[in-house]
C-alpha cells in the first residue's frame, strides 16, 4: 500500500508540473502572437462569422481611423463592402485562404483605400469561428502605377509622333525628288532620282507602318515587303499582265534597325528586275520568300525568270551602287550572308540573325 500511494504522488506532482507548463506554454505562444499581432505594419482585423469585429491591431485602427471600441461596435459591411461576397460565398470552413487584390476599404470620414486583402478562416472541429482579416495599404503602389502607365502613354504618343513627322518629312522629300525629276530631261539622271526617290520610299514606310502599329518596336517584315513591293511596281508602272509577283511570307516581327536595311535590300533587287529582267515587254515572274530557317536565322529570297545577267558578269564585282548597297548592307550592316545564282534568271538569298540590335521602346 505505501508503494501504491507514493505512485499515486508522483502521478500527481508529474500532473501538476506538466499543467504548469502546458499553461506556460499557452501563455507563451499567445504573448509572442500578440506582439506579432501588435507589432504588425498590415492591418489585421478579426472578425466574426457574422462580420462582427472582434479585434484589430493598431496598423489597422490606423489605417481605418476607428478605435478599436469603434470597430466593436461596427459591422464588416461598414468598413469592407466590397468584399462581403468574398467572405460568405464559398464558405470559408472549407475554402481555405482568399487573397483579393485591389479592393478598397471604407475608413472613417467616409474615405476609400486601396488593398490588398487576404481572408483567411479560423475553424474549430469544422465550425468556421473567426475570419481574420490582412489589409495591407496599396494607396502607394496605385500611384506609383497610374504615373508608370502615364509615362509609358507619353513614351508611346511622342515616339508615334517621331514616326509621323519623319515619314511625312521622307514624304516631302520624295515630293521634291519626284518634281525635279520631272523638270530633268536627261534620261540618266531622270533614272538615278527615280532610284534615290524608290530608296527613300523604303525608308519611309518602314516609319508609316510603325506609326500605324500598336507594337512601336517592331515591324511585321512580311507585310512590309507586301506593301514595299507594290509601292516599286506602282512607282515603275510594271503593267500587272507581263510580270507577276508571288510571295511565301512567314510573318516575322524586326527591329526598325533590321526592317531598313531589309527595305533597301529588297528595293535594290526588285528595282533591278523591274528595270532589266524582263526586256521588250516580255512576261515574267517575281518570287519573294521569307521564313525562319531551323537554325533561327531569317532568310530574305528574290528570284526571278527573266533574262538574267549578261554571260561573265560578276555582281559582287560590279561597281554599281546598287549592286554594293545590296553586298554591304547585308553583309556589313546585318552581319548576313548575301548570295546571287545567275542562270534561268537571278536569284538572290539573303541569310541573317536579327540579334545584332537591341530594342529600345
Amino acid at each position: 500500500m505505501l508503494v501504491f500511494g507514493l505512485l499515486i504522488s508522483i502521478v500527481a506532482v508529474v500532473a501538476l508540473y506538466l499543467a504548469q507548463n502546458f499553461r506556460t506554454i499557452a501563455r507563451g505562444s499567445e504573448l509572442r502572437y500578440r506582439s506579432l499581432f501588435e507589432a504588425s505594419l498590415d492591418a489585421i482585423m478579426v472578425l466574426s462569422p457574422e462580420g462582427a469585429f472582434e479585434d484589430a491591431n493598431p496598423a489597422a485602427t490606423e489605417l481605418l481611423g476607428y478605435s478599436l471600441a469603434e470597430l466593436e461596435q461596427m459591422k464588416q459591411e461598414d468598413v469592407l463592402p466590397t468584399a462581403q461576397e468574398k467572405v460568405s460565398d464559398p464558405p470559408l470552413s472549407t475554402s481555405g485562404d482568399k487573397g483579393v487584390e485591389h479592393l478598397h476599404i471604407r475608413a472613417k470620414g467616409d474615405r476609400t483605400i486601396p488593398v490588398a486583402l487576404t481572408f483567411s478562416p479560423v475553424s474549430e472541429g469544422g465550425t468556421l469561428k473567426h475570419i481574420v482579416v490582412i489589409a495591407r495599404d496599396i494607396t502607394e503602389r496605385e500611384k506609383a502605377e497610374r504615373e508608370r502607365q502615364h509615362a509609358l502613354e507619353e513614351k508611346t504618343t511622342l515616339l508615334q509622333e517621331l514616326y509621323h513627322r519623319t515619314k511625312n518629312n521622307m514624304q516631302v522629300i520624295i515630293g521634291l525628288i519626284g518634281m525635279q525629276a520631272a523638270q530633268v530631261q536627261d534620261p540618266t539622271t531622270v533614272t538615278a532620282l527615280t532610284e534615290i526617290k524608290s530608296r527613300v520610299q523604303s525608308m519611309a514606310l518602314v516609319h508609316r507602318k510603325l506609326y500605324q502599329s500598336q507594337d512601336l518596336s517592331h515591324v511585321n517584315l512580311a507585310e512590309y515587303i507586301r506593301e514595299l513591293t507594290d509601292l516599286l511596281l506602282e512607282s515603275y508602272q510594271t503593267e500587272p499582265d507581263l510580270i507577276t509577283v508571288a510571295f511565301e511570307l512567314e510573318p516575322i516581327l524586326v527591329l526598325i534597325d533590321t526592317a531598313v536595311p531589309c527595305g533597301l535590300i529588297l528595293n535594290e533587287v526588285l528595282s533591278n528586275a523591274l528595270k532589266h529582267a524582263f526586256p521588250d515587254h516580255r512576261t515574267g515572274r517575281i518570287e519573294i520568300k521569307l521564313r525562319q530557317l531551323d537554325n533561327g536565322e531569317l532568310m530574305v529570297q528574290i528570284s526571278d525568270d527573266g533574262v538574267g545577267f549578261p554571260a561573265g558578269m560578276e555582281p559582287r564585282q560590279c561597281s554599281t551602287l546598287g549592286l554594293q548597297t545590296i553586298y554591304g548592307i547585308g553583309e556589313y550592316q546585318l552581319h548576313g550572308q548575301v548570295t546571287c545564282h545567275n542562270g534561268s534568271g537571278v536569284r538572290w538569298r539573303l541569310v541573317f540573325r536579327d540579334t545584332h540590335y537591341q530594342q529600345r521602346v
